[in-house]
């Protein structure tokens, strides 16, 4: 088992192959608070390259880091003096904001229900509300989300039974001890008081959310409006139009598929925001793609979810089609798709039914053009950033492709480096403990133990799992704190969820266990019915797979004729994988 290293102050503690986390204390508290906004500015000052995101929570900051560029013991060493400097007022002085609520009616659904349940009259609860001092706690959930500590004890209430599929943008909202402002639309169990118009997020602000750790947050009654009319947040976002676009007219969505984005390698330093990484949820698909065609290594491409896709080609490109295996047909005949493809314009690509995994990627030479936003041009549906004005593709919509360096047509995998597929449907995940296997050190062997199929109600935040051969595992609520990609995270009715590309930057449930980075791209292509099969390694194999993978994607880009492949790296077989 993997044990944290603790210190006077914190304890440090591995979050797989690519995170650690570290924990002040157990609970939150102003005390915690102060040691977290400490550590995050320590973090900032450094600027260590290899650091991805560090992401604070009530008493913890996780922070995730290039495992390929720095070693776990060094990132250790530069975390635990991070911690042990002296503060030297590098915290950042809360700044207190002032927020309008239109409290009830429309904007307010559960106020009269939380006063009855309370026994207090609705006045009594909007004078306690607008009276108490919060204070900022961290950002996570959704992209500027505040978790809002100093709810008065006296309005403490338990989340909703059955949390809401639709939630308004600004609905001001409570649980348990907790408030808190919803930035965007989402589902969430809630129970809404009020609704602001003030937008708390906005992506072309740097930093991007209205409030930061350790502000104030005051409340105050909006009289100022018609109580009959819905308040509306409104929010600027990084967007420009066609016509402002750069590049070359490439591509028409004749048929997009179930679910179509724009996706690269993902959106880093955001996630103390609480904006997700979103990105390919097959990193290593991507990659392909990019390598045998000689783009940049973050060059964006298409994530066509479950096949049965069409687009009609605009003007003449070189595309590769990476990831889960199907039939692909250009102008109604089959193709090789096992080598890269010149096309011209009005030739129309179809990518038909999968019958091997769950995503498809489809690279242009020159890569995808669509406006970058906070430095990535991957889609976040959920906050509406990204691709094409952060949403799936339509029918009709029409994309641009950057020029390209290199025009590859024809080219294909040397035989070396061709795999044999994976047996259909059946799969086994390499784990490293997660970093709440002290709670249970046998959560991880009962994960080993078991065998699960994947539930219909997975998608890009999380591959949800159902046990086959026994009860469900048992699950619980923690403290939030950050968590890494890949995490297997035990809510309370004890289903696994393997988090994924779309997965929020914090989270209360348990984490037993966390896949290997090597093995990110296996949840991307796990699909409904498939059966998945966990295997426990050392950290020295996650990391030693993980080098051994980034080396033959190096002889991909660099062998004298790229080559094309279908399936990419999603064509390794357990017996070579393992």
């Amino acid at each position: 088992m993997e044990r944290a290293r603790r210190s006077p102050l914190a304890r440090i503690v591995p979050a797989g192959d690519a995170a650690l986390l570290v924990r002040f204390g157990s609970r939150p508290g102003p005390g915690a608070t102060r040691r977290v906004l400490s550590l995050v500015a320590a973090l900032d000052t450094v600027a260590h390259p290899a650091v991805l995101d560090v992401i604070p929570a009530y008493a913890s900051v996780l922070v995730r880091y290039n495992p390929l560029a720095v070693d776990a013991a060094s990132m250790e060493v530069m975390l635990r003096a991070a911690v042990h400097q002296p503060d030297s007022g590098r915290r950042p002085r809360g700044r207190l904001v002032r927020i309008p609520v239109r409290y009830g009616g429309r904007d307010g659904p559960d106020l009269e229900d939380v006063a009855q349940q309370l026994g207090m009259s609705v006045a009594e609860v909007i004078a306690r509300h607008t009276a108490a001092s919060y204070r900022v706690s961290f950002l996570g959930f959704l992209a500027g989300f505040p978790y809002l500590s100093g709810l008065p004890r006296a309005l403490a209430m338990p989340r909703l039974d059955t949390p809401r599929t639709h939630v308004p943008g600004g609905s001001v909202a409570i649980a348990e001890r907790q408030a808190g402002v919803y930035p965007v639309a989402s589902p969430g169990g809630w129970r809404i008081l009020g609704r602001t118009t003030t937008p708390l997020f906005d992506a072309d602000r740097e930093p991007p959310s209205l409030l930061h750790p350790g502000d104030r947050v005051r409340f105050y009654a909006d009289e100022t409006q018609d109580n009959t009319r819905t308040a509306t947040v409104t929010r600027t976002s990084a967007r420009r139009s066609p016509t402002e676009l750069a590049g070359v007219p490439w591509l028409r969505a004749r048929a997009p598929g179930l679910l179509t984005t724009v996706q690269d390698a993902g959106r880093f330093g955001y996630a103390r925001y609480g904006v997700t990484t979103a990105g390919a949820a097959d990193p290593d698909a991507l990659e392909v793609g990019s390598a045998m065609l000689g783009n940049e290594a973050n060059a964006a491409a298409l994530e066509v979810t479950g096949g049965d896709a069409s687009f009609q080609m605009l003007a003449p490109c070189v595309v590769a089609i990476t990831g889960a295996i199907g039939s692909v047909r250009v102008n109604d005949r089959p193709v090789d798709a096992s080598e890269t493809l010149a096309l011209a314009a009005g030739d129309v690509l179809e990518i038909g039914p999968l019958l091997w995994g769950m995503r498809v990627y489809l690279s242009v030479a020159g890569g995808i053009e669509v406006p970058p936003v906070m430095g990535s041009r991957a889609t976040d549906t959920r906050a509406s950033l990204g691709g094409m004005e952060g949403r799936p593709l339509r029918m009709d919509d029409m994309l641009r492709r950057g020029e390209a360096a290199h025009q590859v047509p024809g080219r294909t995998l040397p035989g070396a480096l061709r795999r044999p597929g994976l047996k259909h449907g059946a799969w086994t995940v390499r784990i490293l403990p997660g970093v709440h296997v002290a709670m249970d050190p046998a959560a991880t062997i009962a994960l080993c133990q078991a065998s699960f199929a994947v539930d219909a109600r997975s998608d890009r935040v999380g591959v949800r799992l159902r046990r086959l051969d026994g009860p469900c595992l048992e699950g619980g609520q923690v403290l939030s704190e950050g968590i890494p990609r890949g995490a297997v995270q035990l809510p309370p009715d004890g289903e696994p969820v393997l988090l994924l590309a779309d997965a929020q930057a914090t989270g209360g449930y348990r984490v037993p266990a966390v896949v290997v980075s090597a093995d990110l791209w296996k949840i991307g292509q796990l699909r409904p019915g498939d059966t998945v099969r966990f295997q426990r390694v050392a950290p020295v194999e996650a990391i030693h797979a993980l080098r051994r993978r980034a080396q033959e994607l190096a002889q991909v880009r660099h062998q004298p004729f790229p080559g094309a492949l279908l399936g990419g790296f999603t064509e390794w077989s357990d017996e070579r994988d393992g």
